[in-house]
């Protein structure tokens, strides 16, 4: 029985090795994948620091552009209003003392048609109120 118990007992020995060596090699493992997984959560901790960082700064940007845009619409609403002041003040000086009228131009008389005592009156007679250059809108005699 000995050599039987010394069987089992290298048996049990070569077993508890073998065991012993797949749970170091599982050991080493769990262990990489638990160092990745710190990597990993590391890594998004710095994208979300990253982040954080371009979110302040875009921020920051995003304020100054404003505080640039209203200080520009400030100074445009302040050069509209003095123009408009400027055009209703012109305005009012106009009203209240407005140009001297030019005399009227004399205007020359009409004179009646000379009566030549025709007793035709078949044509009527010319119309003297078309410019020279536009021709009469009479209908010649027939």
């Amino acid at each position: 029985m000995s050599v039987e118990l010394w069987l089992f007992a290298a048996y049990c020995h070569h077993e508890f090795t073998a065991i012993n060596q797949r749970l170091d090699q599982m050991m080493t493992t769990v262990a990489e994948a638990i160092q990745a997984w710190v990597d990993y959560a590391n890594g998004l901790k710095q994208q979300l620091a990253d982040a954080e960082t371009q979110l302040t700064t875009a921020q920051d940007t995003i304020t100054q552009l404003q505080a640039t845009d209203a200080a520009e619409d400030a100074a445009q609403a302040q050069q509209l209003q003095d123009q408009i002041a400027q055009q209703v003040s012109d305005a009012l000086a106009a009203v209240q003392n407005p140009p001297a009228e030019p005399p009227p131009a004399e205007v020359p008389a009409e004179t009646p048609p000379a009566d030549t005592g025709s007793a035709d009156t078949s044509t009527p007679p010319a119309d003297t109120s078309a410019p020279a250059d536009v021709p009469s809108q009479q209908e010649p005699p027939a």
